[in-house]
């Protein structure tokens, strides 16, 4: 009887013991997995941090065309708030024609065209653009685009290029004025003689139309060369064009 409560009570402290071990290694478990959230959640901050810092715009969206991460910079660019952005069509947002919602085909537009004009509540932007999908193993789950408002950059280059024009008329203002005073000379000698006898005046006028045609050419070269080209391109078919031309 004795030899029983014995091992009886050898067994009822393995248990306890065995309690003990098991509740310690819950415990460090329990630790471990706190530890491990603290820095998921340090890390997340972190990564958001990084977002909200970065002067690049960055909008994530998922298999939906859904948009899933919109930073402040893209906020900024598109005048919108970060929870009203999310969860929204990307189309919405960025308003390019021809988009379809299916993310294979946003990767495909932004990788085939970098820079692209969208209007933004009445206002005219230019975006520099790239595109990186999201994978899971060999599976395309998602998408990020990366922008830059390169409008007033675009801008500055525009008035550059207008500098540079005004400079070059500076250059050539000396040639311009020594090419409209030879046919204007020419004028000034063939007018007087339209009152003289001898003449033929029809010959006479047809060398003051060609003079004159020589000063009107350099005006209209010189206004085309400082003119701004808008290019404004269509859609058009080539069985029209070729009908037309």
């Amino acid at each position: 009887m004795s030899d029983n409560l014995e091992n009886l009570k050898e067994m009822f402290e393995a248990v306890l013991t065995m309690s003990r071990d098991l509740e310690q290694a819950y415990n460090n478990l329990k630790l471990k997995f706190n530890n491990l959230e603290i820095k998921l959640e340090n890390n997340r901050k972190y990564l958001e941090n990084i977002l909200k810092s970065i002067n690049t715009g960055v909008c994530s969206v998922d298999l939906d065309g859904s948009i899933t991460t919109f930073n402040n910079e893209a906020c900024k660019i598109f005048e919108i708030s970060e929870d009203d952005a999310n969860g929204l069509d990307f189309r919405d947002i960025f308003t390019i024609a021809d988009f379809k919602k299916d993310v294979i085909d946003i990767i495909e537009n932004f990788r085939n065209q970098n820079v692209f004009d969208i209007n933004i509540h009445g206002k005219n932007k230019k975006l520099n653009t790239s595109v990186s999908p999201i994978m899971d193993n060999d599976k395309i789950i998602g998408a990020t685009i990366i922008f830059s408002d390169i409008t007033k950059i675009e801008e500055l280059k525009e008035e550059n290029r207008k500098k540079e024009k005004l400079a070059i008329i500076g250059q050539m203002a000396a040639s311009i004025a020594h090419d409209i005073k030879n046919p204007l000379a020419s004028i000034e000698l063939l007018v007087p003689l339209l009152s003289k006898e001898g003449r033929g005046r029809d010959e006479i006028l047809s060398n003051i139309m060609i003079s004159i045609k020589r000063i009107n050419n350099i005006i209209n070269n010189t206004l085309l060369f400082t003119k701004t080209i808008i290019s404004r391109p269509e859609i058009f078919y080539t069985d029209d064009f070729a009908k037309d031309v």
